[in-house]
């Protein structure tokens, strides 16, 4: 998960940071990582070991002490949505439409070095 952050204060109260947090379906939240803001107030934060996407209930935004362990003031919350894996066949109309395009595909291919040989000459006379 990689999260952006624009518009962030660079002076915080105390040794406050701006921290992102991954609320699972269940269990307790887990951090994304500590926001470095910039002199622009943008920062980002990126974590690969999380749960799966499906497996998470909301994305946190948060005032923390700069080594939290748990989650502090919400300033902002992004609930995600609740995802299945499904399976679906092709609808028949894209299936079509993938046969029309190998077909088109064949059609411009190459031609042999006969056929072109065959071309050239022809043009010749």
């Amino acid at each position: 998960m990689r999260v952006n952050g624009y518009g962030l204060s660079q002076s915080l109260d105390g040794n406050k940071a701006y921290h992102v947090w991954m609320e699972p379906q269940t269990g307790d939240p887990v951090d994304v990582g500590a926001l470095e803001v910039d002199q622009n107030g943008s920062a980002y934060a990126m974590k690969a070991d999380l749960p799966g996407i499906d497996q998470g209930k909301a994305v946190m935004l948060t005032l923390d002490g700069s080594d939290a362990k748990t989650h502090g003031d919400v300033l902002a919350r992004a609930d995600l949505p609740k995802l299945q894996p499904t399976m679906q066949a092709a609808p028949a109309a894209q299936a079509s439409d993938q046969a029309g395009q190998q077909k088109q595909g064949e059609q411009n291919q190459a031609k042999s070095s006969t056929d072109t040989q065959q071309m050239h000459q022809g043009g010749a006379k």
